[in-house]
């Protein structure tokens, strides 16, 4: 595409995206973020009597695949978004129309240089699930085998890279202009939520996290992730295993597989606890679609492309914060929960230590309870220290998401289901390895390497500051927060003084014209109309711009 054809698709992807937010009651949205608004604005009646979580839920589904994405991406972030966004963007699902089977076979020419038929043995034309990115579709190679066929849409990328744009740029300006998106960096939260969703667009990217989590999960009896055929796989195509099974809420599923409806609630919640605390890499959208039970107490994993992952301290920390929970000493978990994320000036340590002990203390009341998992737990904590303005890290809002998932699972499979009891079981064998001799070993080893690094690094860095004192190159910079949103304003202002002066000026001089005696003759007169005629044009749409902007 060229550049003025892509400068057309983003004017009128942008168009679209704004109205669609008009429509649903979302203009002051554009108007506190400084960004264009179209015409055809107005809340549509019918969207009139819902609840605005409601409302945006409808919106993203409207406008498609990057933005349902994107609602699932922040139902993630308890830490940002209101707990009533959350529940409402947890219901998005990205189901489309499929796409048509000749895009499929042009697709798969592309990318493995064959015809369908040359490369399987059978090929299903109809998909047997259809999202905006891709379609899956079953088939068996030459051999028999059958294989789960993931073919990217045709011409997705291009459309998804279009509303990425969009959304970077309207972050740009939104913490800019808003407090709250300049304190929550917005626009950092908008690249990471880009950066997953071109992941997405990678199937190769899906294909090395099945691999490493299939590694991870080896020695585990109870878990099974399929096999990924490297031959057939490319940045559009995905070729993995077939997997059979029982999903969860289909009771004729389970009795047909003979699935151990306890066992394998048991061994899912155990199995995301070792992914997430032990091995710092886990699947992070566990939901009734993506977990198979193909019989006894066995949890198969499928469509891996939503992995995390999470590094060795933020692991220890979270266990350290788990196990202080279960102890109900609400001082360490305050001091894991500092270590976990940062403080801001608003934040009170006293009153959060004090909101934690009443939230562990109303917690301890449920430790016997089937319906309170450590999912909730994650999520109202983070909740609560976002309330006392403590950033806490995006991969614990992933965590809590997950486990809450897992968790529903879990009850789906076993109503009984008790996931304090596996959580003791797990954290048992966590603290056991941290005890070893030889996991203490490593820890003293590593401090003791970190604390030669930093003591090294020490002096050259006080002599580097002593350096530039002495040569007067230290200098102090003053950041006035949110300064830029009044300066533009003020901006606007002026200019807006400078052009009714010269409006002003216009139409003065062209008065003067008219009452002058020496102005006469038939050009003269016709300039001293057209002059009139500019002047007034440019103050009357200097008037509307005004009254349009609702600052009169």
């Amino acid at each position: 595409m060229s550049w003025g054809g892509k400068a057309r698709a983003r004017f009128r992807r942008a168009s679209q995206v704004m109205s669609v937010l008009g429509r649903f009651g979302f203009s002051w949205v554009l108007h506190e973020a400084d960004l264009p608004r179209v015409r055809h604005r107005r809340m549509e009646a019918e969207v009139a009597g819902l609840e605005m979580p409601e409302r945006l839920r409808r919106a993203l589904l409207e406008l498609g695949g990057t933005a349902i994405k994107l609602g699932q991406l922040l139902a993630s972030r308890p830490d940002l978004v209101p707990a009533a966004y959350v529940a409402q963007l947890r219901e998005l699902q990205d189901n489309v129309p499929p796409q048509s089977f000749e895009d499929v076979q042009q697709v798969i020419r592309e990318e493995l240089g064959g015809e369908v038929d040359e490369l399987f043995d059978q090929f299903e034309r109809e998909p047997r699930a259809s999202a905006s990115i891709g379609q899956v579709h079953f088939a068996r190679l030459a051999d028999g085998t059958p294989v789960a066929v993931k073919v990217q849409r045709l011409g997705v990328a291009e459309s998804v890279e279009l509303d990425l744009d969009l959304m970077l740029w309207a972050a740009r300006r939104a913490e800019k202009s808003v407090a709250w998106a300049a304190e929550n960096r917005i626009l950092q939260v908008a690249q990471t939520s880009a950066d997953t969703i071109r992941q997405e667009l990678n199937f190769l990217i899906e294909a090395h996290n099945t691999r490493r989590l299939k590694d991870n999960l080896a020695e585990e009896s109870i878990a099974y992730v399929p096999a990924i055929y490297w031959n057939l796989t490319t940045r559009r195509v995905l070729v993995v295993e077939w997997v059979e099974g029982a999903k969860v809420g289909q009771p004729e599923d389970l009795a047909t597989f003979d699935v151990d409806a306890q066992g394998a609630a048991s061994n899912m919640l155990a199995l995301m606890l070792r992914q997430i605390l032990r091995d710092g890499f886990f699947h992070g959208d566990p939901h009734a679609g993506n977990v198979l039970f193909p019989g006894g107490e066995t949890v198969a994993f499928i469509d891996c492309g939503n992995a995390v992952s999470i590094d060795r301290s933020v692991r220890e920390h979270l266990v350290s914060l788990i196990v202080a929970v279960m102890s109900d000493d609400a001082q360490e978990v305050t001091d894991y929960v500092l270590a976990l994320g940062a403080t801001s000036e608003r934040t009170d340590l006293e009153q959060l230590t004090t909101d934690i002990g009443r939230m562990i203390s109303y917690y301890s009341g449920f430790k016997s309870s089937a319906q309170i998992g450590l999912g909730q737990l994650l999520n109202q904590l983070l909740e609560l220290v976002v309330r006392h303005g403590v950033r806490m890290q995006p991969s614990l809002a992933a965590i809590a998401k997950s486990l809450i998932v897992t968790e529903g699972i879990c009850l789906g499979l076993d109503p009984q289901f008790d996931a304090q009891e596996v959580l003791r079981q797990e954290l048992k064998v966590l603290v056991a390895e941290r005890l070893k001799p030889k996991r203490i070993g490593e820890e003293i080893f590593r401090m003791a390497r970190s604390t030669s690094r930093y003591a090294q690094s020490l002096p050259r860095q006080v002599n580097q500051v002593l350096q530039r004192m002495q040569g007067g190159g230290i200098r102090m910079r003053i950041w006035h927060e949110n300064i830029d949103r009044p300066l533009h304003r003020l901006d606007l202002m002026v200019n807006r003084i400078a052009f009714a002066l010269v409006v002003a000026a216009v139409i003065m001089s062209s008065t003067n014209l008219v009452t002058s005696e020496r102005a006469r003759g038939p050009l003269a007169d016709w300039l001293t109309v057209i002059y009139l005629f500019v002047g007034l044009i440019l103050g009357g749409w200097l008037l509307f711009s005004i009254l349009r902007s609702g600052r009169f």
